[in-house]
């Protein structure tokens, strides 16, 4: 049975996921309009994992850090119709806003059943305004990024796996991943910039591929 989770004001999964540094942004030494670096980027394939490999998410969940927002629902990444979660930036506090080193506004959590699944599907675009918070800057319309992370009992927070760009327009981007996810993955599909001078993510489709 598929299980969707609401939208939260911060992240509260289990207690491993919380996000709660002690530092602000600024003293972290994060610059809060950083770009990610290009050795951050992973050029995902154009190539989708064919349907049949394809394994829907079981557990569907609203994530948001202490600078995110997210709108629509969740179980809307479960078929590819131009109706997505779109993921946006709100800024609700001071927390660091990054997980793993990398920013991390509003995500979309997604649980599988099985595996180990050798990569990722995820339908995706960047839009100036998900959910009314517009962007700001020389940068909006130019395209955004979206990150891959996996949920770890270890860790304080999720770890990152990759940081892929994305265009104005829909795109399929297969994302591989690696052995060390495991079987049954928590991920999540997040909005990577830590302010309103990028452009925000919609999210249309995701599936793990066999």
């Amino acid at each position: 049975m598929l299980a969707l989770g609401g939208c939260a004001a911060l992240i509260g999964l289990e207690t491993s996921d919380t996000i709660a540094p002690d530092a602000s942004i600024a003293e972290a030494g994060i610059s809060d309009g950083e770009d990610p670096i290009d050795g951050d980027l992973v050029e995902a394939s154009g190539v989708p994992c064919g349907a049949g490999a394809r394994v829907s998410p079981t557990k569907i969940d609203a994530v948001v850090t202490s600078v995110g927002k997210t709108c629509g629902r969740p179980d809307a990444v479960l078929s590819a119709d131009d109706l997505p979660f779109r993921l946006d930036y709100e800024a609700h506090g001071t927390e660091d806003p990054s997980w793993d080193g990398r920013y991390v506004t509003g995500c979309v959590g997604l649980g599988f059943q099985g595996g180990p699944f050798k990569a990722l599907t995820v339908r995706a675009r960047a839009v100036r305004s998900a959910c009314g918070n517009e962007c700001v800057g020389d940068a909006c319309g130019t395209g955004q990024w979206f990150g891959v992370f996996v949920r770890s009992s270890g860790a304080q927070t999720p770890l990152w796996i990759t940081l892929t760009p994305i265009t104005s327009s829909f795109a399929d981007y297969t994302v591989p991943l690696p052995p060390s996810v495991g079987v049954n993955p928590y991920l999540y599909v997040c909005r990577s910039s830590a302010n309103r001078t990028r452009d925000d993510v919609d999210v249309d489709y995701v599936a793990a591929c066999n």
